[in-house]
């Protein structure tokens, strides 16, 4: 990313990045420190699979988020003008995917359960 924000130091511009986190539809367990942990994160008493699948995908996502601004800030010298550019961040669940094919897909290329997309964009300020 900084390679391509580099070949333009002066230009004003403003980077993007988002993470959008997806979980699968393994049930989590009533009682299990998992179950508990989701159940506090939303304030229900009784939350549906699907409640649970949203959020431990947010949560997911936000950590990655978490960890991608310490990465951004550790990585600042890689910048010509990181002070000048605009940095806006993203991230959110989207429980698990409706579309049967992309799981199946997914779970053959990665033999993941649990997964997150990232992408990014470098636009200049109009």
């Amino acid at each position: 990313m900084s390679a391509i924000s580099n070949r333009y130091p002066d230009v004003k511009r403003t980077a993007h990045l988002v993470i959008v986190g997806y979980a699968d539809a393994t049930p989590i367990t009533p009682g299990t420190k998992l179950y508990n942990e989701l159940k506090s994160y939303m304030r229900k008493d009784n939350p549906e699979s699907e409640q649970m699948n949203q959020a431990l995908s947010d949560l997911r996502a936000n950590e990655l988020l978490r960890n991608l601004k310490i990465i951004m800030k550790t990585s600042a010298s890689r910048f010509s003008n990181y002070n000048q550019l605009k940095i806006g961040y993203s991230s959110y669940g989207r429980g698990r995917p409706y579309h049967l094919i992309t799981l199946q897909i997914i779970r053959k290329m990665m033999n993941a359960e649990e997964w997150s997309y990232f992408y990014w964009a470098i636009l200049p300020e109009l």
